[in-house]
């Protein structure tokens, strides 16, 4: 009986991948942390104001990250989230001129900003948001590759 046997070692292999893995991981951190910032500061111009607080409630939180995604998260309220949400939905936020409803004049009121602070930032940018984090994603890819 002719017999041969072939044999490989794929460890550098799988070295190699999980080096891919770490930079692909890596990449889509940096490029979702850059979409975070820009989601936030789009909507920091947009969230109404009137003594600051919802403004100042504005956070991105850390990026979570693990074997197969990578999230991250705007968000408004910190202790107030009913109030960041109450006005999130008011489509008056920010337009009253100091007018109610029925007529009566507000004392105090938003002079800027608009409702849907979060979610009009987050549609303007969704249209890209793939296209750019991909890109980074391939950039990251065809450096390691050629490298």
């Amino acid at each position: 009986m002719a017999r041969f046997e072939f044999e490989i070692d794929i460890r550098q292999f799988i070295g190699q991948l999980d080096a891919l893995d770490r930079a692909v991981t890596g990449a889509a951190t940096r490029s979702m942390t850059e979409e975070q910032r820009g989601l936030f500061d789009d909507s920091q111009i947009q969230v109404p104001v009137l003594d600051g607080g919802l403004k100042s409630s504005g956070e991105m939180r850390t990026p979570d990250v693990n074997r197969d995604r990578v999230s991250v998260e705007v968000a408004y309220g910190g202790g107030a989230v009913a109030y960041a949400l109450r006005v999130h939905e008011n489509p008056r936020s920010g337009q009253t001129r100091g007018i109610g409803p029925r007529g009566q004049r507000y004392k105090r009121f938003a002079q800027t900003g608009k409702w849907k602070y979060l979610e009009h930032p987050l549609l303007a940018r969704a249209n890209r948001f793939t296209s750019r984090v991909g890109t980074s994603i391939m950039r990251e890819l065809q450096t390691r590759v050629r490298g």
